[in-house]
């Protein structure tokens, strides 16, 4: 069947010193991470505003608001809740305290749903599912009129991605194949899903925790074999495959934060999983200032400070969040031609 769910967009303002281009609003597609929802691209709009561009987000497939008194929550008296609803579709099959199953009578945070031990299918296509939505999007884009003349406001010849965490893995396989883009900025990716989830800080212990109490004990050559099982069946939909492709069909800015505790640069005893392994298989060479290349670059950009969500929170390093937002801007209003580094405290040297 066809669903209908929300997308969220802004627009610079008179304030960004900015108006409508004749061909349209150039347009950066932004895609949020695990756990969180389409307004996270909030966190970045009035920086690109600042360059003259548009932006617009949608959530990943399990993920939405589901604070009902959001007042982007798709649902209940919103009047959009006639034409859409949120990809959560409002279950409630958890206490959201314990995590155990049964209904608390609160919607399932976003995400609850999104990765299934049970049904490894499930969470590979779920996905693959985000990365097809960002086609339908993208394709879509030429054709919106947000001012309802019948005209289309936005330029189809200048869409660039941004994303963070979870969208940068879906978005790895997206750039790769898609033909209307070719300027992405990666925030903290990584590829080797299964071992890269297992040796997380934040998603690990859960993880474990659960097939321990299906009786795969860590550590043991049972608990190895299903992660090798579940890399196996997730693997179409794992970016690390999808990568060298992806630096080859566009320019690509990655961003990196040393000591990241959700993504981990490296997890031992797996060579393909960690942001590292997916910047070796992109072939990004490292970057520490600013860099130029008028036929366009690729590279990745290490921080010594900041942590998993700085692109968009600021409250590890308000500095790291600001440089991660410069480079972006810069990396996008260029079509990938350079990345402007102002704050080298921030960043790790050559």
């Amino acid at each position: 069947g066809v669903e209908t769910y929300p997308v969220i967009m802004t627009i610079p303002n008179a304030n960004s010193g900015h108006t409508k281009p004749e061909s349209g609003w150039p347009i950066v597609v932004f895609q949020h991470g695990i756990t969180r929802n389409r307004t996270d691209m909030l966190a970045i709009a009035d920086t690109m505003a600042s360059v003259g561009y548009a932006v617009i987000a949608q959530d990943l497939a399990l993920h939405g608001v589901t604070d009902t008194t959001n007042p982007f929550y798709v649902g209940g008296d919103n009047p959009l809740a006639a034409l859409a609803r949120e990809r959560t579709f409002d279950l409630d099959f958890v206490d959201n305290a314990t995590g155990t199953a049964g209904s608390d009578g609160i919607i399932d945070g976003s995400a609850t749903h999104f990765i299934n031990l049970a049904n490894l299918l499930v969470s590979r296509d779920n996905v693959r599912q985000g990365v097809a939505d960002l086609f339908t999007l993208t394709d879509t884009i030429p054709f919106m009129d947000y001012t309802g003349d019948g005209l289309p406001d936005f330029d189809g010849s200048r869409i660039a991605f941004v994303s963070q965490s979870l969208g940068s893995i879906t978005g790895t396989m997206y750039l790769a194949l898609e033909e209307n883009v070719t300027t992405g900025v990666l925030s903290v990716g990584g590829g080797g899903i299964a071992k890269l989830l297992d040796g997380s800080p934040a998603f690990g212990p859960r993880i474990r925790a659960g097939l321990q109490a299906a009786g795969l004990t860590p550590g043991t050559a049972l608990y190895e074999q299903f992660m090798t099982i579940t890399q196996t069946v997730i693997d179409a939909g794992d970016p690390i495959n999808y990568a060298p492709l992806t630096a080859a069909n566009n320019n690509i800015l990655f961003h990196e934060v040393l000591g990241d505790q959700v993504i981990t640069n490296t997890v031992p005893g797996a060579p393909l999983s960690g942001t590292e392994p997916i910047i070796a298989a992109m072939g990004l060479p490292a970057i520490s200032s600013t860099t130029a290349n008028p036929e366009g670059l690729d590279g990745v950009v290490r921080f010594t400070a900041g942590d998993h969500g700085s692109l968009l929170d600021p409250t590890a390093s308000f500095a790291a969040t600001v440089e991660m937002q410069s480079q972006m801007a810069s990396m996008v209003v260029t079509a990938g031609t350079t990345v402007v580094v102002t704050d080298t405290s921030v960043v790790q040297g050559q």
